[in-house]
């Protein structure tokens, strides 16, 4: 599939934003760019993860349901008795073979 193509589908959910200046219209190319370019390197590496799943109706894993379940992992933080620390939560297993499939490895909470 075309860079283009992907761009104006519901895949990422782009569509023409008409801005006011140069710098403007740049930044929203640029960055329509940059999340075609993550999509496809995520989609890469997720092809083994996907092609495990089966096909059509019986498929439960597509690019919109691993960000939904990726989604879900919060970091916030906490302050307690002047204390103040990240808390990230433990991904379930199927967001950690997700994570894994990705090579994202989770630092700690600190």
């Amino acid at each position: 599939m075309s860079c283009p193509r992907v761009l104006k589908t519901v895949q990422l959910e782009v569509r023409p934003v008409y801005r006011k200046t140069d710098g403007r219209i740049r930044s929203h190319v640029f960055l329509c760019t940059l999340a075609y370019y993550l999509q496809w390197h995520a989609n890469k590496r997720l092809q083994g993860f996907f092609a495990a799943d089966g096909t059509h109706k019986n498929r439960r894993w597509t690019m919109s349901n691993v960000i939904e379940r990726l989604c879900s992992i919060r970091r916030e933080r906490i302050s307690m008795a002047g204390v103040e620390f990240d808390k990230i939560t433990s991904p379930q297993d199927d967001q950690q073979q997700i994570l894994n499939a990705l090579q994202i490895k989770m630092q700690p909470s600190s």
